[in-house]
């Protein structure tokens, strides 16, 4: 019903405008997913921007002072709105992008401001050793804190989760 100032392509299509509500579509049919309706909240303006994590299972879309963060739950199939962030006095967010692995998100305003943000849903270390960052629930990404060496492990299969993850010493020897 407006222009869509916040679009992207992901798992879905989203978009965004001028009447404070985003869209989602499904890829394949261009049929309506879901909508998000913000035209009762006093703080949300226009939809200014929006970027899909790697994964695309994610989307942030920027607006005034705050973003939002959606996501696809696998089990219950749907998109839900998993998180809104409020910055005081951001004003309009122009600008997402994301690392290639998924981890951090930057965001750019017109105030003139750049923000980096971790996204990850949890971090752990075991046995001090290694730190499990797990970027969605069917990617994590396994540093050995030692030296900082990064892996990537991502599920082949869409939408499964890991669930376990096993860690193994490699001992060479050298003559």
């Amino acid at each position: 019903t407006c222009p869509a100032y916040a679009l992207d392509f992901g798992r879905c299509i989203l978009a965004g405008g001028g009447d404070q509500k985003v869209h989602l579509y499904n890829v394949e049919t261009c049929e309506k997913i879901c909508d998000f309706d913000y035209t009762e909240d006093d703080k949300v303006q226009d939809m200014t921007v929006a970027r899909f994590a790697p994964g695309g299972t994610t989307c942030v879309v920027g607006n005034w002072n705050c973003f939002f963060i959606y996501s696809y739950d696998n089990k219950s199939e749907s998109w839900r709105e998993i998180s809104r962030k409020e910055i005081p006095n951001l004003h309009s967010i122009t600008a997402l992008s994301w690392k290639s692995d998924g981890s951090k998100l930057a965001i750019g305003a017109t105030c003139g401001v750049a923000d980096i943000y971790d996204a990850c849903l949890r971090r752990y270390r075991y046995r001090g050793a290694f730190e499990f960052t797990y970027i969605s629930p069917s990617q994590v990404i396994v540093k050995r804190l030692s030296n900082n060496e990064r892996v990537v492990v991502k599920s082949n299969y869409d939408g499964v989760e890991i669930t376990r993850i096993n860690i193994f010493q490699v001992i060479v020897k050298r003559l």
